[in-house]
């Protein structure tokens, strides 16, 4: 069983810091310091980017936006998100996310149970190294399986409704 947690805090740009293929973030809480409660990043998404499809076979997760303009498919559903939105994707359901401002925007992201930092912390710690099949490496430490390609850019359709 994991240790009690105690009450702890960031200054602002606080946390631990990690790298992603589609920009950066901070772990701000973790499995040690939750008692393996919930694991709480802010992830900065670079301009069109976003993870490929994937599933947590351990978590659920919430996103909520605290700038920028963002879409989320949660399986056959697409939503759209601007800042100050709320998604919540349950463990089990193919998603994933894009950025479609035309700067960085940034994700307050919460899983539960903890355990997502594992998948960002390795690959870091890996050197972020090329291709695919080191990404999904990592991922599978945290329960993740990457199931298809990240979302394209919004189609002029989708522009209009």
């Amino acid at each position: 069983m994991a240790d009690a947690p105690v009450p702890f805090s960031h200054a602002p740009g606080g946390g631990v810091p990690f790298a992603l293929p589609t920009g950066v973030g901070h772990l701000l809480a973790a499995a040690g310091d939750t008692g393996g409660a919930i694991s709480v990043v802010e992830l900065v998404i670079r301009a069109g980017e976003g993870p490929g499809l994937h599933v947590h076979g351990r978590d659920h997760e919430i996103w909520y936006v605290l700038d920028g303009d963002f879409r989320f498919r949660l399986d056959d559903d697409v939503v759209a998100r601007s800042t100050g939105g709320f998604v919540f994707g349950p463990r089990g359901v193919p998603h994933t996310f894009r950025n479609d401002g035309g700067t960085d925007g940034r994700l307050l992201v919460v899983s539960t149970p903890s355990g997502l930092e594992e998948f960002f912390l390795d690959w870091t710690a890996a050197g972020e190294p090329e291709g695919l099949e080191a990404l999904a490496a990592s991922a599978r430490l945290a329960g993740v399986e990457f199931v298809g390609p990240p979302l394209g850019p919004l189609t002029a359709d989708e522009r209009t409704t």
